[in-house]
This record gives structure tokens, C-alpha cells and sequence, in this order.
């Protein structure tokens, strides 16, 4: 379930709407005119409608979504959109910025009477977890879940000064790993959020980042706990969530009576 709080970030001020575990808002409406070399208007002027959508966590997205956009406006005449779905920052977990631009040449077209998409999300709804003991001992460990496959390739030790840097080499293929027609690649923050590095009594170290290419990928964890505490201890245990089931989720919405710059 997706909880919300009243919080002071800007992006999430507008008109929202829940659709089962996903959080839209209405972020921003702006008019765009392009100009021309004298500085008169010039043909492409465009209304663009930025929202951000939100994803509950327990749910494990795969890529970005594809978004599909049209416009209500003036007189009721429909306009489609042109799209762009990224995600805001390296930081949220699951969040994404989209962006709808509609030609908007007349000034009765900018009020956009109705706003209505959808989004289509490929995610995991099942998964398990897979736990590699003496990971620092574990080298080609292969596990198969349905028609996708996994390995464990091996974690090196880097030090450089008093910065210590362990490195989680991992390799997935098959169904729902291989970017293919319907199944789009997946992100080294999706990647990186499916792997934990534990010590022997459980607590797990901080993860830096990730680098991929082809079907192995590498995940970057610092020698301290994810409280911020340095780690006396070496890794012991590796967590990888596996995912079982994976879906594709449409989420229809609609937003009536934005307002628009004058």
C-alpha cells in the first residue's frame, strides 16, 4: 500500500491522483514559444504538462514506463502528445519524471480542458531471495528461476588510503533479463536496489553504485553499514532478490481542468 505525507517538495505540490500503487501529480504547466532570428514568434509554440509519477515501493519495477498522452482543448478538439519519461534523480527509488508536449499554436488551445494516458509499467509482483554464504569464497554460482538465470561471478576487495571497495560481480540472462521486445532493460539503480551485502551478523554494507555490460553487471559497496557506521567486520552473506512473477500494468488516469499560463 502507497502511504502518503504532507511533505515541502515543490514536485509533488499539484493535483494528484492514486491509481492501486502508483501516485501521479500534476506538477507543472507551461507554454513554450519558440522565436525566430528577430526575435518575433516563430512557428512550434507547444503547451507542456510535467508530472511526477510515484510507484509503491514493494512493488519492483522493470525500466522505465511508456507513457501515452492526449489533450482536450478550446472548442474540444483532441490533441495527442509527444512524451518523455525519466527518472528525476540517482536518489528516488521508483519515481519518475514525465513529461507531455502538446502543439498548442492558438491561444483558446492552451487551456487544456481535459488531460488523460496511460502508463504502461513492467514489474515483478513475486519474488524470492537468494542467499550466497561466504560470498567472499564464491565464485560462477549459478541459479535458474523459470526461464531466467542468475550467477554470482565473484567479489574482489579494493583499498585506496583508508577507503575500502568491495566488488559484487553478477550476470543475469534469459526471460525478463534480456532486453527483448516487450521487456525493457533494466537500470543499474533497479539492479543495484535487488542486491544487499551483509556481514556475519546481518548488517548490511552501503552500496556505491552500479556499471553493467551485456548481461553482467557490477555492484560497487563501501566498507561501512548503511546507518553510516564504518564496518569492522568483512562481508559474509549475499542477498539477491530473484524476481518469479512478472507482469505488465496499465494505469489509466485523467485530470480535468488544469490551469495554464495566460
Amino acid at each position: 500500500m502507497l502511504y502518503l505525507r504532507k511533505g515541502r517538495d515543490p514536485r509533488l505540490q499539484g493535483p494528484g491522483l492514486v491509481r492501486g500503487p502508483f501516485f501521479l501529480v500534476a506538477s507543472r504547466v507551461s507554454h513554450c514559444l519558440s522565436l525566430a532570428e528577430a526575435g518575433e514568434p516563430a512557428y512550434g509554440q507547444h503547451t507542456e504538462v510535467d508530472f511526477i509519477v510515484l510507484a509503491d515501493p514493494k512493488l519492483r519495477t522493470r525500466g522505465l514506463p511508456e507513457a501515452r498522452f492526449s489533450a482536450v482543448v478550446g472548442q474540444g478538439r483532441k490533441l495527442k502528445a509527444k512524451t518523455l519519461v525519466r527518472e528525476p534523480d540517482s536518489k528516488a527509488r521508483q519515481m519518475w519524471h514525465v513529461k507531455a508536449m502538446f502543439h498548442t499554436p492558438t491561444r483558446d488551445e492552451r487551456t487544456l480542458t481535459k488531460v488523460s494516458g496511460t502508463l504502461d509499467v513492467i514489474a515483478a509482483t513475486k519474488s524470492q531471495v537468494w542467499e550466497v554464504k561466504d560470498v567472499l569464497d564464491a565464485k560462477n554460482l549459478v541459479k535458474s528461476v523459470g526461464r531466467a538465470h542468475f550467477a554470482v561471478r565473484s567479489i574482489g576487495k579494493s583499498e585506496s588510503g583508508r577507503r575500502t571497495r568491495y566488488q559484487v560481480k553478477l550476470a543475469s540472462w534469459g526471460e525478463g533479463e534480456t532486453p527483448d521486445i516487450g521487456w525493457p532493460a533494466r537500470s543499474d539503480q533497479e539492479r543495484m536496489r535487488a542486491v544487499r551485502l551483509l556481514d556475519a551478523a546481518g548488517r548490511a554494507f552501503f552500496p556505491r553504485g552500479c556499471t553493467h555490460e551485456d548481461d553482467t553487471f557490477m555492484v560497487t559497496f563501501g566498507a561501512e553499514h548503511t546507518r553510516g557506521r564504518h564496518a569492522e567486520e568483512a562481508p559474509a552473506n549475499l542477498q539477491w532478490e530473484l524476481p518469479t512473477r512478472v507482469v505488465e500494468i496499465q494505469v489509466p488516469f485523467e485530470f480535468a481542468d488544469l490551469p495554464g499560463p495566460d
